[in-house]
């Protein structure tokens, strides 16, 4: 299954967003873990598809 280029291409800078919502609104440590895996993941999503991108054009 894939999925439309517009959303694929968007899912890491949300993942991003909704780690740092998470972190910001809600004081609890779980939600303060939660925020940081959801924004890291996204950040190693980025770096993967951007390092993937340049050895596909050398």
């Amino acid at each position: 299954m894939e999925m439309p280029k517009p959303i694929y291409e968007s899912l890491p800078i949300l993942y991003v967003i909704g780690g740092v919502a998470a972190i910001s609104t809600v004081d609890s440590f779980m939600s303060f873990i939660s925020g940081i895996l959801l924004g890291s993941s996204g950040i190693i999503i980025m770096f993967l598809r951007r390092n993937h991108r340049r050895s596909e054009i050398l």
